[in-house]
């Protein structure tokens, strides 16, 4: 029996619970949530009791935060996996590691998987565990593929683009609706390129571009600039391998970035303290705090992944995902993209198939694999050869 144990009960962690379970097959699989929110932890095993309903062979379990400070009960569990903000993904590592279970998390934030990594990979190695970060759509999937496939075509240049956005770009003057928590720091500190064989840092959000995408009626009009991930990561690998240029943008519907760039020249991004009347705020901080009180989850989404290989200004091989909405499930196109990756990581963990240490996805997992898997999920990512 695979025993996964869920930290958040959100959107991702409901999407998960989902792909964890839906593509069991008839091995008998548990899966535990565990969310500060109790109300939370209910809605997601009511929605999915409905979703699974045909599984017979899944349990779900509605548990306690408390177990979060029993690593005898943690123990019962092959898998943790924090489906939180990535703030909290250090805590969650090393309740994992002292639980001697495997972990693996979404990621996000580049700072916070150095320390994940710098902190229990020593650990991990000595007593046989693995925990795998970065495991979504990006940092994760779309890293991996880009990582892997570099490694087969020798190009010179990798661009990576990942965006979700609400279908109807009017449904706000923001022409965004929220798909995670944390979308301010999207917006702040710097991002790693590799720029002319060197790794840089570039200012967030900038370099804006025209992005377009195919529809029923024609091109529609995107765009795409630099905003925080975890990129660094994966440009250091690149570098290794003999590319030259690599970078990752962000798809918005055309009016957001004017809207974002205009808050980040006023200081709205910026997380040092400031005082005002004797009160000290982080803009960063309160600016995350409006966004995620204010803006409403999306419900009708698409989400667009295009990675592109070059080499002596000649286009290779272009790799491209577009996921819209499921009206069936409900699950937004966010959710797929996001949470799927995470449940194939998930699964290798629980059958101890992955290497013991702290890795990113594309360390140690086959892009060829980890596609393969997510087609019989029903996402399925296009490979064109040029």
């Amino acid at each position: 029996m695979s025993s996964y144990l869920i930290v958040g009960a959100g959107q991702q962690g409901i999407a998960l619970g989902y792909f964890l379970g839906k593509f069991s097959g008839t091995e008998d699989t548990e899966i535990g949530f565990i969310d500060k929110d109790g109300s939370k932890t209910a809605n997601a095993i009511f929605k999915l009791n409905d979703l699974l309903s045909d599984k017979e062979n899944v349990g779900l379990l509605a548990l306690s935060e408390n177990l979060l400070k029993n690593s005898t009960e943690l123990k019962k569990f092959n898998v943790l996996i924090s489906a939180l903000p990535s703030r909290f993904n250090l805590a969650m590592t090393k309740i994992a590691m002292e639980a001697n279970i495997n972990y693996c998390d979404y990621g996000f934030h580049e700072d916070i998987v150095r320390q994940q990594k710098s902190e229990f990979d020593s650990r991990a190695k000595a007593w046989g565990l693995s925990a795998i970060l970065n495991c979504g759509i990006e940092p994760g999937l779309a890293y991996n593929i880009a990582l892997g496939v570099a490694r087969e075509l020798k190009p010179d240049t990798v661009r990576v683009y990942v965006g979700g956005n609400p279908i109807n770009p009017q449904v706000n003057t923001l022409q965004y609706q929220k798909a995670f928590d944390g979308v301010a720091y999207e917006y702040s500190s710097k991002v790693t390129v590799l720029e002319k064989g060197q790794l840089i840092k570039k200012e967030v959000p900038s370099e804006l571009e025209e992005f377009l995408l195919l529809t029923e009626n024609g091109p529609g009009k995107l765009t795409a600039f630099f905003a925080q991930t975890s990129f660094g990561l994966v440009a250091e690998s690149l570098r290794k391998i003999g590319v030259v240029n690599a970078s990752a943008k962000t798809i918005r519907w055309p009016n957001h970035y004017t809207i974002i760039r205009a808050i980040s020249e006023l200081g709205l991004f910026n997380e040092e303290p400031i005082e005002i009347d004797n009160t000290s705020v982080s803009p960063l901080k309160l600016m995350n705090h409006l966004l995620n009180n204010n803006l409403q989850w999306v419900e009708e989404d698409f989400l667009i992944m295009k990675i592109k290989f070059e080499k002596n200004g000649k286009l290779l091989k272009e790799v491209s995902m577009k996921i819209l909405h499921n009206k069936e499930t409900g699950l937004t196109a966010m959710q797929q993209a996001t949470s799927a990756p995470v449940a194939v990581v998930a699964k290798l963990l629980a059958e101890k198939k992955l290497a013991s240490g702290v890795y990113v996805q594309e360390e140690v997992l086959d892009y060829k694999y980890v596609m393969q898997e997510l087609k019989k999920m029903g996402l399925r990512i296009g490979v064109t050869d040029f």
